[in-house]
């Protein structure tokens, strides 16, 4: 694979492309136009490659001796280089995000933080399941409040759901870290 495209997995493509084309089923299926399901979705991609290069960086010295092919320990990308990727792509996200209106965008903020929170914070922690689980429930609460300016039905039910898929989440992505 050529450099450039190993330089890419700053962005952790796969996680951050499938969160982002979740979020634009959600918000189709809530009946949002085209041009409102793609705002959202390009919210949740810039949040999801913010997250990721965050993580890239915070991790820089664990992957120089466990995962060498990781962008910035195989020199493909500089620290520097992926800080400027992730503030710039948080940016981008939270304006998309912000562009269907107060309650998305703070939705959005929400998400980041936790995925912030949870790189420089609460990662090595017993609490790193809880960003997940906050940030999962949210998510499809962001895309069909988005789309629709109304909660997703059965909120009493799909939001306790996302959250449990957190804590499942946060475990199958520790296990991806040990290998």
């Amino acid at each position: 694979m050529g450099s450039r495209l190993r330089a890419l997995r700053l962005l952790h493509p796969f996680p951050s492309t499938l969160n982002a084309s979740l979020v634009l089923a959600i918000a189709v299926v809530a009946g949002a136009e085209l041009t409102s399901a793609i705002a959202l979705a390009v919210g949740m991609l810039g949040i999801q490659f913010c997250i990721g290069a965050t993580n890239d960086v915070v991790d820089v010295r664990l992957d120089s001796v466990n995962k060498s092919w990781k962008p910035i320990p195989a020199g493909l990308v500089s620290d520097r280089v992926a800080i400027g990727v992730a503030i710039l792509s948080g940016a981008v996200g939270l304006l998309a995000a912000a562009t269907q209106g107060l309650l998305p965008a703070f939705l959005a903020i929400a998400m980041l933080g936790c995925g912030l929170l949870y790189d420089l914070r609460l990662k090595p922690t017993a609490w790193a399941w809880a960003c997940f689980s906050v940030a999962f429930a949210l998510l499809p609460v962001y895309a069909w409040l988005g789309a629709s300016g109304s909660m997703p039905p059965l909120p009493g039910l799909l939001i306790p759901l996302a959250a449990l898929a957190g804590p499942a989440l946060q475990l199958s992505n520790g296990l991806v870290d040990c290998y």
